[in-house]
């Protein structure tokens, strides 16, 4: 990836190399305890649950994995988000590429 840009100094045309995006992968567990009834919802209402509510939680990143551009679009497209949320098309190259 680069960047053109103008030389301030002398008007021309100067080269920028970008470093390349990296993507990854971050995994959690998460454990509630509570009475009566086990915890269910949306991540909001199991939030609520654990700082305002009955509930007690604990949460741990249990695993950060680097991922490549195509596997992150493809992780991106079994969660139906749209690898564009990264600026990547579906087989995982720069929607932005112009090499």
């Amino acid at each position: 990836m680069s960047d053109t840009s103008i030389r301030p100094e002398t008007g021309a045309p100067t080269k920028q190399v970008t470093q390349p995006k990296t993507y990854w992968k971050s995994t959690f567990t998460l454990v509630v305890l509570s009475e009566d009834t086990p915890v269910d919802g949306d991540i909001e209402g199991v939030a609520y649950a654990i700082t305002d509510g009955d509930c007690s939680g604990q949460w741990e990143r249990t695993g950060a994995v680097e991922v490549t551009a195509a596997e992150m679009a493809q992780l991106l497209i079994g969660q139906e988000s749209d690898p564009a949320f990264f600026g990547l098309t579906e087989d995982g190259t720069p929607e932005d590429d112009d090499e």
